[in-house]
């Protein structure tokens, strides 16, 4: 509110106030910490790694979250997919 009273009295331009706002002493928003995966996580991860020949994430914990399987060409998503669920 302090803010909004000084723009309106000052007459600032909307360039002053985002300057103002941006080297305010506001307080920064803080970045959600991601939690480490557990070590049965980050076993499971290097397993997949191994398997499937490319990098492997884990979002999450061990209740629920992604799986996160990277390829790099159509070959290398055609490999990892035949890898996955055999060959058709």
């Amino acid at each position: 509110m302090e803010l909004a009273e000084k723009c309106v009295e000052g007459d600032w331009s909307v360039r002053r106030l985002e300057d103002e706002i941006r080297f305010s002493e506001m307080p920064k928003r803080k970045k959600k910490e991601k939690p480490e995966p557990t070590p049965e996580l980050r076993s499971a991860m290097h397993r997949m790694r191994a398997e499937l020949g490319t990098k492997v994430s884990v979002q999450g914990d061990e209740e629920k979250g992604k799986l996160i399987i990277h390829y790099y060409s159509r070959d290398d998503l055609d490999r990892i997919y035949r890898t996955i669920v055999g060959n058709e």
